[in-house]
């Protein structure tokens, strides 16, 4: 007899309304007899209507294009209403924008009722909006059944919101995709990040370490993406959710309920690679994700389907120069596979658990933290390999020495000594960043200490970071250039008896390659230290976004740097000046 848990999990259906529609062909916005007013005061209310244009900063380069992919025109009203019937009340009393996310604007709804939700509206810079959409539905209804459901509130996972209403397509009230989720009252951890009251964080981060490890128990069948069986296509359906058949009840309603299909990660269709017919999973194994990811690069070569002049660090005179590094790659796929089989399962794991994905109570402020109340946003969650997800979380982990702090304009200080070389009225608060700055170290050492496997996989087994660096740099090849994915084969070969010692390398690198691997990682490495420095010094996001109110200011750096950029450096060695319209974006 099923569990009760694992009878509400096959009886759940009802909460993802729609889901039989990712089936159906994808409508993208204003297709069909839809019409708009195209009248000048139309378009006027169009450009400042803050829920459908980005509108809480700007950015220094690049900045049309970054607000086109932006733009979400929503049926506002029919949202409201959509969500007045899902929680049964008259009106939609208050609709307020929590953020303005990178790929994703979210909404907090109020009503009559005293109740509340989330609305979650994409933008196109997803990729694949209704594969994204149905998979981020399923992943987060997987997660929440899988950990919530039935368990005291002292488990190791937090609140996963649940889903309430999804619709992966553009035919529904809201005429464009969304997801409607439950509220989870609190604040995100950044709006305590640099509390007085909150020193060590050593408790938050205890929490998040066991979170994470929690959510890489559980091996996957294949590598992909998560779906409700109704979503995917019957072939699929017939493979099982897990490695190996589930025993207890709510695992085994589990694999009735969930499936895996191709992975819907935005690196797999930005641009246009929609276009681009080629294998996206379900994989069965490293080699065929390394294999599928170079073939389909290749025939976006060949079909220049992801090549676009602006936004991108490739050029034609490029072509050339991927082909060889995507077919050794191609190769050598079935001699990356590591031999610990630990390292390979199919995990899943939440994309980005940044400090604005943290939920934390209200006036939970403690010298070691306080609980993880809730996790959010599991947009781009995928089922990769171990040794991939073992990753440290960015929200303890640092890039640049003042990071932490979350403010580019503080010394650097690392000692008490330091500190004490400043101005006296300065030393509180200077302690209080060097405090914040070695939460990093403390996260990593529980880490360490708590997740033995992933240390392995993090410290103690050669050739796993490079795997790793192939895996994710393939499927942005084109886009991010030759140079970085030559240095990566280039530093697999200098390792090659780490993975597969009896075997001769076949990576043929002639020598006047090889001196222009080690060339290039040199260059490129002095470049990113120079952008890393512009970007401190303007005080700017790497794509150049700023908010309004620091814009003119902003802008008198940037072209400052812009001036001075290779001062002290030959043009060789940096290449022109990278920030400008048209320049390469990672998002774009």
């Amino acid at each position: 007899m099923l569990s009760r848990v694992a009878s509400r999990v096959l009886g759940a259906a009802g909460v993802t309304q729609a889901s039989s529609h990712v089936q159906a062909e994808y409508a993208p916005p204003f297709h069909g007899k839809r019409r708009r007013d195209t009248s000048p005061e139309s378009v006027a209310r169009d450009r400042t209507n803050p829920f459908w244009n980005h509108t809480t900063g700007r950015w220094l380069w690049n900045d049309e294009i970054n607000r086109a992919r932006r733009y979400t025109p929503f049926d506002i009203d029919g949202l409201k209403d959509l969500a007045c019937q899902v929680c049964s009340a008259g009106r939609c009393t208050s609709m307020v924008q929590l953020g303005n996310g990178s790929k994703t604007k979210v909404f907090h709804l109020q009503f009559d009722n005293g109740k509340e939700l989330v609305a979650r509206i994409p933008t196109l810079l997803l990729g694949n909006l209704r594969l994204s959409i149905a998979s981020e539905a399923a992943t987060t209804e997987y997660v929440r059944f899988r950990y919530n459901e039935g368990r005291e509130e002292s488990w190791a996972t937090p609140q996963i919101p649940r889903v309430l209403s999804w619709n992966p397509t553009c035919r529904n009230p809201v005429k464009w995709p969304y997801i409607l989720t439950e509220y989870i009252p609190g604040g995100d951890l950044q709006s305590i990040w640099n509390s007085p009251a909150c020193k060590t964080m050593k408790h938050t981060i205890g929490n998040l370490v066991k979170v994470e490890d929690t959510l890489l128990q559980d091996t996957f069948s294949h590598y992909g993406s998560l779906y409700f069986t109704e979503d995917v296509d019957k072939f699929d359906r017939d493979r099982p959710l897990y490695a190996e058949p589930p025993e207890d009840p709510l695992r085994i309603a589990l694999s009735h309920k969930f499936r895996i299909g191709e992975i819907a990660h935005r690196d797999w269709w930005r641009g246009g690679y929609c276009d681009v017919p080629g294998d996206r999973g379900p994989w069965p194994d490293l080699q065929s994700v390394l294999m599928g990811t170079a073939e389909m690069q290749l025939r976006a070569l060949r079909w220049k389907k992801d090549y676009n002049p602006l936004f991108n660090k490739s050029t034609p005179d490029d072509f050339d120069f991927l082909s060889a590094p995507l077919k050794t790659t191609d190769i050598i796929a079935s001699d990356l596979v590591p031999q610990n089989e630990t390292f390979l399962r199919p995990v899943l794991q939440h994309p980005n658990l940044s400090r604005g994905n943290i939920i934390v109570p209200h006036d939970s402020a403690s010298i070691s933290g306080p609980d993880i109340k809730g996790i959010v946003d599991w947009q781009g969650a995928v089922i990769a390999p171990f040794f991939v997800q073992a990753a440290e979380a960015p929200a303890f982990t640092t890039d640049g020495p003042n990071r932490m702090t979350g403010d580019w304009a503080d010394p650097l200080c690392f000692e008490e000594e330091d500190i004490r070389s400043n101005p006296q009225e300065e030393h509180e608060r200077l302690r209080m960043n060097l405090m914040v700055s070695r939460r990093d170290t403390y996260y990593t050492l529980n880490v360490w200490a708590k997740a033995e496997a992933r240390r392995e996989a993090l410290l103690c087994s050669p050739g796993l970071p490079e795997i790793a660096k192939l895996y994710r740099s393939l499927p942005r090849a084109i886009a991010d250039g030759p140079a970085s994915l030559r240095c990566v084969l280039f530093s697999i070969k200098q390792k090659w008896d780490s993975f597969n010692p009896s075997k001769p390398c076949p990576i043929n690198m002639p020598d006047e390659d090889q001196e222009m691997s080690e060339a290039e990682a040199k260059i490129m490495e002095g470049r990113r230290s120079q952008m890393q420095d512009v970007l401190v010094g303007i005080g700017c996001s790497s794509d150049g976004w700023v908010e309004n109110e620091r814009y003119d200011e902003a802008k008198k750096l940037w072209e400052g740097f812009q001036k001075y950029w290779d001062r002290g450096k030959t043009a060789e060695e940096l290449g022109p000046f990278p920030f400008h319209d048209g320049a390469y974006s990672p998002l774009l």
